[in-house]
C-alpha cells in the first residue's frame, strides 16, 4: 500500500504541474512561426527521399511478413481497435492492410480512445492494451520505423490523459494539439552535453503539434498542417515497461525543450499501428521546479497510438551503442 499511495501522490502532483504549466501563456513569435512552417514544408519534401528505401505506390505494407494469427495482432485490444477502424473506414479490412491517415484521424476522434464506450465488449481496457503491448515483443522485423509522419493520439480518459490533451492549449489554441510523430531518414547528430542521457545514435524524430491562430495567420504561415517540434532520437533499446526486452525508444535527453524530462517507447501491434508509452524520468524538474520526479524508477504517464501512412517506406531502428 505505501508504494501504491506514493505512486498516486506523484501522479496527482504530475497532473497538477502539467495543468499549471499549460496555463502559462507563451506565444511563439512570428519569426518562430515562419521558421517552423518553413521547416514543415522542407521536411515534407525531403522525408521520403532517402536512398535505398522501398515504397509501395499501391499503399501496401512495406514492413515485411506480419503474422496476424498470433501475438499482439490477435489480442482483444487489437481486435477492438481494428473493429473501430472498420467502423470509420468501410474500405479497411484489417487483414494486413494499412489504415489511411484520414481514417486514422477520424479514429482518434471516436469515444473508444477516451474510454467512453459503455459496453465492455467494445470498450477500451488498459489491461488489454498492456497485454497487446507485451505480446508485441519480440519486435516485428527486429524493430522498424516508418519514414515520414505518423498520425497519433492519446489513449485513455483519466486525469493525466485529460491534462495531456489540454496541455499547451494557451499557446496552440487547439485542444489535443499533439498529433503524432515524424521519423526522418537521417541520424540525429551526437550532442555532447552534461545532461545528455546517452551517446547512442538514433534517427531524427519530431513531434507533430497542431496550432490554430485563425484562418488568416494559418494561411499566412502555412499552419494547416501540424508543426514539427520537440526533436529527439529514435533507436531500439531496453524497454521500461518490460526491462530486459527491447522497444523502439524515443529519447529527448540531448535537448533542453519541454519533452526532455520524458522518454517514449513504442511497439508495432498491427501493420502500421504502434502503441506507445510515455514515462517521466527520475529527477525531472517540471514547471520551473514545481514538481521534481523522485530518484528511482521512471514514472509511467500515458499511453498513445501512432498510425503509419499506407505504403510508407521503413527503416531498421539503429541499435549501435556508440557513434
Amino acid at each position: 500500500m505505501p508504494s501504491l499511495r506514493r505512486a498516486l501522490v506523484i501522479a496527482s502532483a504530475l497532473a497538477l504541474a502539467l495543468v499549471a504549466f499549460s496555463c502559462v501563456a507563451v506565444v511563439w513569435s512570428p519569426r518562430e512561426l515562419v521558421d517552423a512552417a518553413t521547416s514543415v514544408q522542407t521536411r515534407r519534401r525531403a522525408l521520403l527521399g532517402g536512398v535505398g528505401l522501398s515504397r509501395d505506390p499501391d499503399g501496401g505494407y512495406t514492413g515485411g511478413a506480419f503474422n496476424l494469427t498470433i501475438g499482439a495482432p490477435n489480442t482483444t485490444f487489437t481486435r477492438k481497435l481494428l473493429a473501430e477502424a472498420r467502423a470509420v473506414d468501410a474500405s479497411f479490412v484489417g487483414d494486413g492492410d494499412v489504415l489511411s491517415l484520414d481514417a486514422a484521424e477520424s479514429l482518434c476522434a471516436t469515444p473508444f480512445f477516451r474510454g467512453r464506450r459503455a459496453n465492455p465488449e467494445f470498450a477500451l481496457n488498459l489491461t488489454e492494451l498492456d497485454e497487446a503491448y507485451a505480446l508485441a515483443h519480440p519486435l516485428h522485423s527486429n524493430g522498424i520505423l516508418p519514414v515520414g509522419c505518423m498520425h497519433g493520439c492519446i489513449i485513455g480518459g483519466g486525469i493525466l490523459e485529460t491534462i495531456a490533451r489540454v496541455y499547451g492549449v494557451t499557446r496552440t489554441l487547439t485542444p489535443s494539439s499533439w498529433r503524432g510523430k515524424c521519423f526522418q531518414d537521417a541520424l540525429a547528430p551526437v550532442v555532447v552535453r552534461s545532461n545528455a542521457t546517452n551517446d547512442r545514435r538514433g534517427l531524427v524524430v519530431t513531434n507533430r503539434i497542431k496550432v490554430n491562430y485563425g484562418p488568416f495567420l494559418n494561411q499566412l504561415f502555412g499552419l494547416d498542417e501540424p508543426l514539427q517540434l520537440y526533436p529527439g532520437k529514435a533507436y531500439a533499446g531496453e524497454s521500461l515497461f518490460a526491462p530486459g526486452e527491447d522497444a523502439l525508444v524515443v529519447d529527448y535527453g540531448d535537448h533542453a525543450h519541454e519533452f526532455a524530462p520524458f522518454r517514449d517507447e513504442i511497439r508495432e501491434v498491427y501493420p502500421g499501428m504502434y502503441v506507445g508509452k510515455m514515462y517521466a524520468l527520475p529527477g525531472a524538474s517540471l514547471w520551473n521546479g514545481a514538481l521534481v520526479v523522485p530518484d528511482g524508477d521512471p514514472l509511467f504517464a500515458i499511453n498513445f497510438v501512432l498510425f503509419a501512412e499506407p505504403g510508407a517506406a521503413v527503416l531498421a531502428a539503429p541499435r549501435e551503442e556508440t557513434p
